[in-house]
């Protein structure tokens, strides 16, 4: 139990091209592995920091270094984006876009339900979220997808989701959506954000 109370978890992402310029403010070497640690559950002390394959060396809190402040959430992922980051954090509920060198550009606060994925179709992303936790049935009710536009980086859309939602990829023009509950897989089309097929 003890165990289980001090348990945090650690995601390592493989950047196969991630480097910063000589007059970059983000992390001082090239080649790394970002480590996100999710914090400890309910204490919102998610961290971000990386390793550099070649050289061996660590550079813990690189988020902290470059912004000058923690994120202040528990992170569920940070997935790299075209040239950017984005960070999905629970306690506080909350969606950020960040640099390639980790510099937060700009957030959304509001609108998410215990969020925990990420994907993108061209200029839409998409985001899973539990939903409330229900103490008596001990799962999640008033699941969703919440649509953002990347563009604007704001809520296009909620789509209600009978299903606890939590992975999601985007391949060949469709959104794959994994179901805790169900054990399955939906299908949506970015086009119309409807869903196909499951």
């Amino acid at each position: 139990m003890k165990l289980i109370k001090h348990l945090f978890i650690v995601l390592p992402i493989l950047l196969l091209a991630f480097s910063c310029e000589s007059d970059d403010n983000g992390p001082s070497f090239a080649n790394n592995v970002l480590v996100v640690n999710e914090g400890n559950f309910f204490s919102a002390e998610g961290s971000i920091s990386g390793y550099n394959i070649g050289t061996k060396i660590s550079e813990l809190g690189i988020y902290e270094s470059v912004n000058g402040f923690a994120p202040a959430t528990t992170i569920q992922a940070l997935i790299k984006n075209n040239d950017d980051f984005i960070l999905i954090g629970n306690n506080p509920d909350k969606i950020e876009l960040l640099s390639s060198s980790l510099v937060l550009s700009t957030s959304i606060n509001t609108g998410f339900n215990t969020p925990y994925s990420f994907a993108s179709a061209g200029d839409k992303g998409y985001v899973t979220n539990w939903g409330t936790y229900n103490t008596a049935t001990f799962g999640y009710d008033n699941s969703s997808i919440v649509v953002i536009d990347l563009v604007n980086f704001t809520i296009l859309k909620t789509i209600p989701w009978d299903n606890q939602p939590q992975h999601v990829l985007a391949s060949n023009n469709k959104i794959y959506i994994s179901n805790v509950n169900s054990n399955s897989i939906s299908i949506l089309d970015p086009e119309n954000d409807e869903i196909t097929g499951s």
